[in-house]
């Protein structure tokens, strides 16, 4: 098969998106040498990023300006993309372009918007309706659907109205890592000090950072006794920063610290170092930091609700993210008993295991595969 793949979500600092697809189509250049795959991905990656290392005779880049989201993206890819000579079209983020004649597969990771429109507000809300739109539209015009988790599916279901038979739930992974690092402690010139609780996110209100912040001011307040510290990595997105505001109304300046986005090195040391990886989000399509904290042997608090409860497993301590005295108290049980942290980091070990790439890519092959049988 030839199979059209729009990548475009792969940006030069991977978020959530960015790291499926490249994971993705690193797996397939591993698994795959049956099929030709053409990749549409933004020709402003620089000339170090990884994806260029995926170039072969099956995997074919294309530099593109497509948008990755927004109205001009359904005019650049009919003009240029819409007629290829291509069996299946693919595409990896959520909103697929929508004038070409593939059969198509999207694969789908929350509709967060959709269902919580009130997280966007001011001029946000015309991007909110776009969103939904798009993505109604999208869902509806798909041949299959790839949903990242069954807690997706089933808002598909119930929010978007597809037909719950042409959805397929197929898991992400967690990245493989150096185990060296695990050997590495944080430099002496690191701006804060162990022990530290870990959040990575993006800086968005679905991600409840504020809520993180009041239960650890909570639990400073109560419990602490070892001078815990706060670390927040994620992207910051300039429309919110009240968490900062509320960190300076709490004085908590010199306990809780901001790194922003951090490379993936400095990532795995985070992860090491940490006392726990918490995650209390309101909502999340997959969650793909529980699993990446798990596999570096970190012991995670994470919400009890959307799709983290089925990611996690019984590797983590589940809290309601809405009850600041529980996640206060989530951190206590952990921080106070190292016989407890262990259970949580063995079971994580071995909850990481049932997740992999070539899973991944072998379920998304398997749904390729529908359109040649049917052809």
């Amino acid at each position: 098969m030839k199979i059209l793949i729009d990548a475009t979500g792969i940006t030069n600092k991977l978020g959530g998106v960015g790291r499926y697809s490249y994971q993705l189509l690193q797996a397939f250049s591993r698994i795959d040498s049956a099929n030709e795959y053409w990749i549409l991905f933004q020709n402003e990656l620089s000339k170090d990023h990884p994806v260029w290392q995926l170039a072969s005779n099956k995997l074919h880049l294309i530099p593109t300006k497509l948008p990755a989201i927004g109205p001009k993206r359904q005019i650049h890819f009919a003009r240029y993309y819409s007629k290829m000579d291509v069996e299946v079209f693919h595409c990896l983020n959520s909103f697929s372009p929508l004038f070409h004649r593939y059969p198509t597969v999207i694969t789908i990771h929350d509709i967060k918007y959709l269902k919580y429109p009130t997280w966007l507000s001011g001029k946000s809300r015309i991007k909110s309706w776009y969103l939904k739109r798009s993505t109604i539209i999208g869902a509806r015009k798909a041949k299959r659907i790839i949903a990242v988790s069954k807690s997706t599916k089933e808002d598909l279901i119930q929010f978007v109205g597809v037909d719950e038979n042409k959805i397929d739930v197929i898991y992400e992974a967690a990245e493989f890592f150096d185990d060296s690092l695990a050997e590495e402690t944080l430099p002496d010139d690191c701006a804060f000090t162990k022990p530290y609780l870990f959040f990575l996110g993006e800086k968005r209100p679905h991600k409840n950072i504020e809520g993180l912040i009041r239960a650890f001011a909570l639990f400073k307040r109560k419990y602490d006794r070892w001078n815990t510290k706060l670390v927040i990595s994620g992207r910051e997105y300039s429309n919110y920063r009240n968490y900062l505001a509320k960190t300076q109304e709490l004085s908590l300046e010199k306990d809780i610290f901001y790194t922003g986005l951090v490379p993936d090195d400095q990532l795995a040391l985070l992860y090491f170092n940490a006392e726990i990886f918490i995650f209390p989000s309101f909502y999340e399509g997959f969650g793909l930091p529980i699993l990446e904290a798990m596999q570096h042997g970190t012991p995670v608090i994470t919400s009890n609700t959307s799709s983290m409860p089925e990611i996690a497993g019984n590797a983590a301590l589940l809290i309601d993210p809405h009850n600041e005295e529980e996640i206060a108290d989530a951190i206590l049980r952990i921080m106070k008993s190292s016989t407890f942290a262990n259970k949580l980091r063995k079971r994580g070990y071995e909850r990481v295991k049932q997740f992999s790439w070539e899973k991944t890519a072998q379920a998304t092959l398997e749904v390729y595969k529908q359109f040649a049988i049917n052809k």
